[in-house]
């Protein structure tokens, strides 16, 4: 009757194994495309959420340290406020807006003078 529990509660968990795919069975090779757009966009995903707890991590402590300091004035000028990790990312950001903008007026210029050129 032991026995019997025991391949049952077995079998249960393999089943929610098998349901979120993550049982492969004894001599079974998974293939996957060398371009997969789902894993892509996973790996995508999950290097946003990594970056995000990190990021979300910093700013804890960060948050930790200034109410342990005493620190209630967010108008201070000799405390570092923002964490680097944060700063870093919105300058990076806000690099990359701006040369998507660059770009964006370059070809904007481009196509009037061709227009200009035509009319």
């Amino acid at each position: 009757m032991e026995r019997i529990d025991e391949l049952e509660q077995e079998l249960f968990e393999l089943k929610g194994e098998i349901a979120g795919g993550r049982h492969v069975p004894p001599g079974v090779r998974i293939l996957t495309m060398k371009e997969n757009p789902v894993q892509e966009w996973v790996d995508l995903r999950q290097s946003a959420m990594d970056r995000l707890r990190q990021e979300n991590d910093a700013l804890l402590t960060r948050l930790k340290e200034l109410e342990e300091s005493g620190v209630h004035k967010a108008g201070q000028e000799n405390e570092d406020l923002v964490p680097r990790a944060s700063w870093e990312s919105l300058n990076q950001e806000k690099e990359a807006i701006a040369k998507e903008l660059a770009l964006r007026v370059k070809k904007t210029q481009r196509l009037t003078d061709v227009s200009v050129r035509y009319i």
